[in-house]
């Protein structure tokens, strides 16, 4: 099976390696929901890397779920492991 076949097989959630690692900045009012949806359909083996300014925001996030969420220490930390990096940010914080 080419590469290209592979891609096509996943769903729209990953990417064509397993075990991929996504990023995702912001866990406020918008952010959460949408961090929470993405980390639910992401496959298993894959980790949703994530980061807030609000520590409390992401102690909560991270004790829904059991496995593959991962805390980073800042925002070059999150870009530097993962192959996709979504930003969401209060409209006075852009």
């Amino acid at each position: 099976m080419s590469v290209l076949q592979h891609v096509f097989r996943r769903s729209f959630s990953s990417t064509a390696r397993r075990d991929a690692t996504y990023g995702f900045i912001g866990l406020g009012k918008m952010g959460m929901p949408m961090a929470r949806n993405l980390r639910q359909k992401l496959p298993r083996e894959d980790t949703l890397c994530v980061y807030d300014v609000n520590k409390a925001a992401i102690e909560g996030f991270k004790a829904e779920f059991d496995s593959g969420v991962e805390v980073a220490d800042g925002v070059a930390a999150v870009a530097a492991t993962s192959v996709c990096l979504p930003l969401h940010f209060p409209p006075d914080a852009r």
